[in-house]
């Protein structure tokens, strides 16, 4: 049954990108769309968004992917700017159980090289864990990094670019198994002060391309609706979030027909209630 499992979760983690999973539940009721954004969860989605924070912020996310809780993954992110044009981010990722784990501790930094423009890095330390009666996988971690930019080129229309794994990582000797290289592109374009949507385009090392996109709709202030979709694999996905003085509550839940639901919960923290303007940008 063990062995079964581990299976099951390789192919899970390669399939549904375990090893770098996106953060958020607002991202996630986009189907993962959030490259564009600059929100405390850009510490794990794209680096270069914590450059237009202006406050400190911190947030915790879970995720149970098909109600299976040997498919849980969980974040923990914090970023703050040091100063006008620049901030240090962190982020704490982890998915699986005993048998079967993944984490990913990284350090990021980010400034505005202009008024509309940034770029961001981000050190990755990798673990990945496999605990079989024979002893024969244990555990593996290295060192690796993610780098990424935003352009706001129009007040309505933003652009972004995202890659992880940038010094092509080896997980293991053998076969050459390499840590997926991910390619993310973006675009944002904002309606009205109610209405945004967001489009991705995303290659993962060994897989095909993975196209997704969502629309927020703003019915009441502070009060948020989202819905999008993912062509590879295949889902969809819809939510909601909320915002009260400093604190945003998200919740969100993706769609597979075959694998069924996954729901996702968020939850974070402005460390001053001034700038409600930027809480979705």
């Amino acid at each position: 049954m063990q062995r079964f499992l581990v299976f099951v979760l390789f192919l899970s983690s390669s399939l549904l990108k375990a090893q770098n999973f996106t953060s958020g539940a607002r991202s996630s009721s986009l189907s993962g769309a959030s490259s564009t954004f600059s929100d405390v969860w850009s510490c794990q989605n794209n680096q270069a968004g914590i450059a237009f924070l202006k406050n400190a912020e911190a947030g915790v996310y879970y995720e149970n992917r098909f109600l299976l809780k040997e498919l849980s993954g969980a974040s923990f992110v914090f970023a703050t700017p040091v100063s006008k044009k620049s901030s240090f981010g962190f982020c704490y990722t982890t998915f699986g159980y005993s048998v079967f784990r993944q984490s990913k501790a990284g350090l990021s930094y980010a400034m505005k090289l202009s008024e509309n423009f940034s770029a961001g890095l981000q050190l990755d330390y990798f673990t990945t864990g496999i605990q079989d009666p024979m002893n024969a996988y244990g555990k593996r971690s290295l060192v690796t990094g993610e780098a990424g930019f935003i352009a706001r080129l129009t007040s309505q229309v933003t652009v972004s670019g995202h890659l992880f794994n940038i010094v092509r990582a080896r997980l293991a000797e053998y076969n050459n198994e390499l840590l997926p290289v991910i390619l993310k592109a973006g675009i944002q374009y904002k309606f009205s002060e109610k209405l945004l949507l967001v489009g991705e385009a995303e290659k993962q090392t060994y897989l095909g391309p993975n196209f997704k996109g969502g629309i927020e709709y703003v019915p009441a202030k502070d009060v948020y609706l989202r819905a999008g979709a993912s062509s590879f694999p295949a889902s969809m996905s819809f939510g909601t979030g909320v915002l009260y003085k400093g604190l945003k509550l998200d919740i969100a839940s993706s769609w597979h027909p075959i694998l069924g639901v996954s729901p996702q919960f968020s939850m974070s923290y402005v460390f001053s209630s001034m700038k409600k303007a930027d809480s979705n940008p």
